[in-house]
């Protein structure tokens, strides 16, 4: 071979060989179950109805986007504060970016390390769509995010008591991106501790990412703590750049986090 073409081909190797590492899923932090793959939605229907006695939060990330991180890293955080609440979050990662070329890595997986987490592969992203569907003629739309049509960096959470029959029950909160959600999400949390307290104000301003089907964001919060028995807090949307993140899908693509390592 001519040695000119030496580098090109050494060049393809390595990225065929990083994609075959990168495809490998990584360990899930100690006291959680191991990765799942979600072949059917059989099983997590099962695990959600199961733990029907608790709060339920599903969140779903895309492995390589530095926002998704962000947000894993922040719902980790509110999981440390409220320690001894019960719940359990099903943290669905789906291939959405161009990066997105397998399984998260260990390092990715380690953003949420709290015993109430499990973890869950998605690579036909059946988990989004089943949430979208569930979602049809409701009233809580996510502000964000879709990407050709699929529904992605969101958090849905489930008050005790409902189940998942054909379709998942109505949610308390449904939005994204999941860095955004956080201060709603922690209401609600906050409110599941004391419920003759005020329900906190939301601190952040929802992103308009992608093609927002809706002009603003629904909390429903229970009062008293039962689903279907809530009021709404409306938040404002704003402009598809009031910051940085909001060109999330931009910022993924071209600068993908080394989430394997």
């Amino acid at each position: 071979m001519s040695p000119r073409y030496l580098g090109p081909v050494a060049i393809v190797v390595l990225l065929l060989l990083a994609r075959v590492w990168m495809a490998t899923g990584g360990t899930t932090p100690a006291g959680q179950p191991p990765l799942a793959d979600v072949r059917t939605l059989d099983a997590l229907r099962a695990e959600f109805n199961r733990d029907a006695a608790k709060m339920r939060v599903l969140l779903s990330l895309a492995a390589t986007c530095p926002y998704c991180l962000k947000g894993a890293t922040g719902i980790e955080q509110v999981l440390a504060r409220h320690h001894d609440y019960p719940l359990v979050v099903y943290n669905v990662w789906q291939p959405v970016l161009p990066t997105d070329w397998g399984q998260p890595g260990t390092g990715a997986l380690a953003r949420l390390a709290n015993a109430r987490v499990r973890q869950f592969w998605d690579g036909n992203r059946l988990v989004a769509r089943a949430v979208e569907h569930s979602s049809l003629g409701r009233a809580l739309q996510p502000n964000c995010c879709f990407e050709r049509g699929l529904w992605w960096d969101f958090i849905a959470v489930y008050a005790p008591g409902g189940h998942w029959t054909d379709k998942l029950p109505e949610p308390l909160l449904l939005d994204g991106t999941v860095e955004d959600a956080i201060p709603a999400f922690e209401a609600l949390l906050t409110k599941a501790h004391d419920p003759s307290a005020s329900t906190p104000s939301t601190s952040c301003e929802p992103t308009n990412c992608g093609d927002t089907q809706s002009g603003q964001s629904r909390l429903s919060v229970p009062d008293p703590w039962n689903a279907g028995e809530g009021r709404s807090i409306l938040r404002r949307s704003v402009p598809q750049a009031h910051r940085l993140g909001c060109f999330v899908r931009a910022n993924c693509a071209v600068f993908p986090t080394l989430a394997h390592f």
